[in-house]
């Protein structure tokens, strides 16, 4: 059985974020119009982490942070930060794969 971090299930939520906004077509419509992108993922990576911490103190969730403090404060962080990265690598791999598609469109074929 695979047991995930703090930081893996920020990962994954980011992840599953970034592919929402691309391919579902309410969000991708949505994001597309949305002036303040960096700062919406910004707060929505707070978020993630702020829940986790959440339900790590109800305890619903073991992250191993024992009583709250710096540990979890830097917990947050990790979390926060591998939300961001992984998000930030989905969307850049999906473009780089949209420009591909578009160069191999428009190339001549022979």
């Amino acid at each position: 059985m695979v047991e995930l971090s703090g930081s893996g299930i920020a990962a994954v939520v980011g992840v599953l974020l970034s592919l929402a906004l691309a391919y579902i077509p309410g969000f991708r419509a949505l994001w597309e119009n949305y002036a303040w992108k960096r700062e919406a993922l910004g707060l929505a990576g707070l978020l993630v982490a702020g829940a986790l911490v959440g339900l790590h103190t109800a305890g619903a969730l073991d992250l191993g942070l024992g009583a709250f403090g710096w540990a979890t404060v830097w917990r947050a962080l990790e979390a926060w930060l591998a939300f961001a990265g992984a998000g930030q690598l989905t969307y850049t791999a999906q473009v780089r794969a949209q420009v591909r598609a578009r160069v191999w469109q428009e190339a001549p074929h022979a």
